[in-house]
């Protein structure tokens, strides 16, 4: 299911209506809320950095590794450490 077709507005209404609700645009809140759980899951469970890339919706490492490194700083394993 597509929150466009749940909300029955294309995606640029909701991203628009989405900003001007919380601030932030609503792709930059979700990849927010990815980082967050992958965060959690590095530190409480031994799954592997590309398992954990997968079960938060990333569809592959180096995109995941260079989402997170932009946003915490630091790579997922370095993070884990």
């Amino acid at each position: 299911i597509k929150l466009s077709d749940v909300f029955d507005m294309s995606i640029y209404a909701i991203s628009r209506s989405f900003k001007e609700q919380t601030g932030i645009g609503y792709k930059e809140y979700v990849t927010a809320k990815r980082i967050e759980l992958s965060k959690k899951l590095l530190l409480t469970t031994s799954k592997s950095v590309s398992k954990i890339a997968e079960i938060t919706g990333f569809t592959d490492l180096s995109g995941f590794s260079r989402t997170f490194k932009n946003i915490c700083g630091v790579s997922p394993n370095k993070f884990r450490e």
